[in-house]
């Protein structure tokens, strides 16, 4: 079973903004398209702890994330993307939580 990280990060790759990563050594990653940061999971043999990321933007140093929090952030930016076009903020609030479920439930991030 992946750890919490690891299904972070393939929720993360299912968000229009987010592309799975396809370098070599890391293959476990996904890349913001808009930003350019790769997304990387903490490994954590336990997977007792809150799913930690590795966020590094380019030219940057990394940085450690709560992958929850983190994924929440994008799911939110993600649904600004999806109704940007349509100007009806009441309609992120709703993709939002229907986005932040079927995730959690799709990767058992409960």
């Amino acid at each position: 079973m992946n750890s919490t990280s690891q299904r972070i990060i393939s929720a993360l790759q299912q968000l229009e903004q987010f592309m799975p990563g396809h370098h070599s050594n890391a293959p476990d990653y996904a890349e913001n398209v808009l930003t350019g940061a790769r997304v990387a999971p903490v490994p954590d043999p336990s997977d007792e702890g809150v799913g930690l990321l590795t966020v590094t933007f380019p030219g940057g140093k990394p940085m450690t994330v709560n992958g929850r929090l983190y994924l929440k952030l994008q799911i939110i930016e993600s649904a600004r993307l999806e109704f940007d076009a349509d100007e009806a903020l009441s309609k992120v609030g709703v993709r939002v939580t229907e986005l932040s479920d079927h995730l959690r439930h799709k990767h058992d991030l409960n």
